[in-house]
């Protein structure tokens, strides 16, 4: 989780603050192995009230992290105007709801924004504005390193890349292309596990047209074998970052698919039942290949 002293550029409109900190009052202490700052509250006056414009869901999951962070009774009140010092939330409490906060969002609050925190309501207001913040962040970065890959084949498939990104949660969370290669390493392994699935229970079922169809969906299952330890050892040189390696087994895992699909050709008057699948899982695993070949450019 982020530290509360990460910059942001997410810019708020003014409202009122109860809670302030005195400069010459920060403390630091130490939170596992984390060293956070503790602040010194003063109360401010209120010069005037703002209703709240932030979604029932975000208040909810807000004052459900304050009671956790607080030990409240079932019987303690907590609405979107309660104020922090009214539930006699110290200094250190504050700091421990923002990095609740943080946590059950998947955002960074910097410092100065949460200083302004005093109450429910502003604290649900200024997570949906850094999760809006954050949401197109992602979606400019996505959008960034698919329409870079899309430069070198058919235009469909910005539009693919963007989609099959996007579909997985861990997406929000990319901040480069590192993490979107991951990203979309783990999606096409989990593309291929579902193909072979298919497969699978094709001849388990024995729903083939032929035993000529047989033996080359036998094939499929072993080249999907092969694509699939391929794909385990590219996350592990995404990790280290051995882009040379990474990019022969992305190579290795796009020829799963398309050697399958080879079997089934024009000569042979076979029909491949998993034509489609195939061609989606070639388009999801070469979304990373073509990730990590912009890198080589």
């Amino acid at each position: 989780m982020a530290s509360i002293a990460a910059s942001s550029s997410t810019s708020l409109l003014a409202r009122p603050r109860q809670l302030a900190i005195a400069a010459n009052q920060v403390k630091c202490f130490s939170y596992g192995r984390r060293t956070n700052l503790s602040f010194n509250l003063r109360q401010l006056p209120t010069r005037l009230s703002v209703s709240c414009a932030a979604k029932p869901e975000t208040v909810e999951k807000v004052c459900a992290v304050v009671r956790k962070q607080l030990s409240l009774k079932e019987e303690d009140e907590v609405t979107a105007a309660t104020k922090f010092l009214a539930l006699g939330a110290d200094s250190l409490d504050t700091v421990e709801i923002v990095m609740g906060l943080e946590e059950e969002f998947g955002i960074e609050m910097a410092e100065e924004k949460a200083q302004s925190i005093a109450t429910v309501e502003q604290a649900a207001e200024l997570i949906e504005e850094l999760l809006l913040e954050k949401a197109k962040v992602e979606n400019s970065l996505v959008q960034k390193y698919c329409n870079q890959s899309s430069q070198y084949g058919e235009r469909y498939f910005y539009k693919f890349c963007i989609a099959s990104l996007e579909e997985n949660v861990e997406s929000q969370k990319a901040r480069n292309t590192d993490d979107l290669t991951l990203i979309g390493t783990n999606n096409a392994l989990s593309n291929l596990t579902n193909v072979k699935r298919i497969v699978e229970k094709i001849l388990n079922e024995r729903k083939y047209k032929s035993m000529l169809s047989k033996k080359l969906l036998q094939n499929c299952l072993k080249l999907y074998s092969e694509g699939y330890d391929a794909l385990t050892s590219a996350l592990k040189y995404i990790k280290v970052h051995d882009l040379l390696k990474l990019s022969f087994r992305l190579k290795k895992a796009k020829e799963a698919p398309s050697i399958c699909e080879m079997g089934f050709n024009g000569d042979n008057q076979q029909i491949s039942p998993v034509k489609k699948e195939n061609d989606i899982l070639f388009d999801v695993i070469n979304i990373p290949y073509m990730f990590n070949f912009n890198r080589h450019r």
